[in-house]
């Protein structure tokens, strides 16, 4: 198999996320769509955790006693839980109101040993933003 020049410079991670077994029922055999309208009930929404069991029935009771508005498609908490976040890249979108969208965004892990002032601020974001068109600038592609 060959690859570009590039790709062993460029990480890269393949993850993949499907509700095929849930609370002793197996869905193994329903649609597509469905099985990711459960995956998507049980994980919160869009954006999906890697914690254990323990550790998501944890968080939802926490996130539940921090629920400060519901409109149906938004759940509001109040900010006291401090989530590392993986993504592959930061992009502009007008859909969110900092304007930008982390693309296929994880949590990494949550941090007890951070506190609120320690989190990453917009301007800090739109500097990692900025800082990718430098780096992917200096690639020597042929």
């Amino acid at each position: 198999m060959r690859s570009a020049p590039a790709a062993s410079e460029i990480p890269l991670s393949l993850h993949l996320f499907d509700c095929l077994y849930f609370d002793g029922i197996s869905h193994i055999d329903e649609p597509y769509e469905a099985r990711w309208r459960r995956l998507e009930a049980v994980s919160g929404g869009k954006y999906l955790a890697r914690l254990t069991d323990k550790e998501f029935t944890e968080m939802t009771a926490t996130l539940k006693e921090l629920q400060i508005a519901d409109d149906g498609y938004t759940i509001t908490v109040k900010p006291e839980v401090v989530v590392e976040v993986a993504y592959n890249e930061i992009q502009r979108s007008p859909q969110y109101s900092s304007g930008f969208a982390l693309r296929f965004a994880r949590n990494a892990k949550i941090r007890e040993d951070k506190g609120l002032g320690q989190i990453a601020t917009l301007a800090e974001l739109q500097s990692l933003y900025e800082r990718r068109f430098v780096s992917k600038s200096r690639r020597d592609i042929h």
